[in-house]
C-alpha cells in the first residue's frame, strides 16, 4: 500500500512518551485471500535518547528502518503491535504508560500467545528478556519457557512445581502453533527432569505410607501384626487401587487430596511400637514428605 493510503486504515496510538521526538509507525498485516494486506497502523511516541541510549536496542538500530537515524517517523511492518508496545514500555521505564484512542495496553490484556511473541521480538531485535525491568513486567506470567527465558527463578520454580504436581502421564512442551517450529523451546533436560521429579513423588508417597508395613514384616514378633496389617492396608483403600504406580494417569496433588480423606483412627494391639499403627500420622507425614 502506497504511503499516501495509510490514511485509509485503522488506527491506534500509543504515547509510550509525552516527547514528540520520534514516531514508530507499524504496519499490522493480515492474510486475505492467502495475500499479505495491510490491516491497522499503530503509531508509538517514543524518545529517541530511549532508543539511542539504551543498549539493548542494539540490533534494533542496526536494522535498515533505522539508517536515516534523524527522521520523525520510522516505518515498521510485520511486527507484533502487544510485543512491540511491551518492549517500548518496558525501555522507557512506563509499564503502564498512557496512550490516547483505544490503545492504552494493561498487563491484564496481554494473553499467554502475546508472552509468547514478546520473546519472539526479544530474539529478533536483540532485547534482554533478563533485564530487570522485563523480568518485573514478567513477575505475574509464570510459564515455563517464559520463566525459563526471563531468567525469572520464582516463576520457573512455581511453574515446574505446577507440572510436576498435576500432569497426567508424562509432561510434554506445548507452545502456540505459531512458534512450533522455531527454536523457543526448553532443553531437553529440563522436561526429561520435570518427569522424573514426578515419578519421584509417587515413589515418595509410596515409601512412606508403606513404611509401617516394613516394620511390620520385619522386626514387629506379636501376635497381633496380621491383625495390624489388614487393618492398616483396609484404611488405605480409600486410594484407589493402583494410582501410586510410577506410570498411572493420577496427579501427585490428586493422591494427597485422596490421601487426606482416610478416615483418622490409631490400630489398637498389643503396645509394640512395631505394630500400633497411628494411620493419621503415617498418611500425615506422607503427604508432607510429597510435598516438601
Amino acid at each position: 500500500m502506497a504511503e499516501g493510503a495509510l490514511w485509509q486504515l485503522d488506527k491506534e496510538y500509543y504515547s509510550i512518551s509525552q516527547e514528540r521526538a520520534l514516531i514508530l509507525r507499524l504496519t499490522e498485516c493480515r492474510l486475505v485471500e492467502g495475500e499479505s494486506k495491510p490491516h491497522k497502523v499503530h503509531e508509538f511516541r517514543v524518545k529517541r535518547s530511549a532508543l539511542i541510549e539504551t543498549a539493548h536496542f542494539e540490533t534494533l538500530l542496526c536494522n535498515p528502518a533505522f539508517k536515516e537515524h534523524e527522521q520523525t517517523v520510522v516505518d515498521l511492518k510485520d511486527d507484533h503491535p502487544v510485543a512491540l508496545a511491551t518492549w517500548l514500555k518496558t525501555l522507557h521505564g512506563s509499564g503502564e504508560a498512557d496512550a490516547t484512542g483505544d490503545a492504552d495496553i494493561t498487563i491484564e490484556d496481554i494473553t499467554i500467545e502475546n508472552v509468547w511473541h514478546v520473546l519472539a521480538m526479544a530474539n529478533q531485535y536483540g532485547f534482554d528478556p533478563k533485564m530487570p525491568a522485563a523480568k518485573a513486567w514478567f513477575d505475574r506470567w509464570l510459564l515455563l519457557f517464559p520463566t525459563h527465558s526471563f531468567n525469572h527463578a520464582r516463576g520457573f520454580r512455581l511453574a515446574t512445581k505446577f507440572v510436576v504436581y498435576n500432569a497426567n502421564y508424562y509432561a510434554t512442551e506445548r507452545c502456540p502453533d505459531a512458534f512450533f517450529d522455531t527454536n523457543m523451546h526448553l532443553r531437553q533436560n529440563v522436561i526429561q527432569q520435570i518427569n522424573a521429579a514426578r515419578t519421584r513423588l509417587k515413589s515418595i508417597l509410596h515409601r512412606e505410607l508403606y513404611r509401617p508395613i516394613k516394620d511390620l514384616l520385619e522386626v514387629a514378633k506379636c501376635d497381633d501384626k496380621e491383625k495390624a496389617l489388614y487393618a492398616y492396608e483396609k484404611a488405605l483403600r480409600t486410594l484407589p487401587r493402583g494410582q501410586l504406580r510410577s506410570h498411572s494417569s493420577t496427579t501427585a496433588s490428586t493422591l494427597c487430596f485422596w490421601l487426606q480423606s482416610v478416615k483418622p483412627f490409631q490400630l489398637q494391639t498389643c503396645g509394640s511400637r512395631y505394630c500400633t499403627i497411628n494411620v493419621t500420622a503415617a498418611v500425615a507425614g506422607a503427604i508432607k514428605k510429597c510435598l516438601e
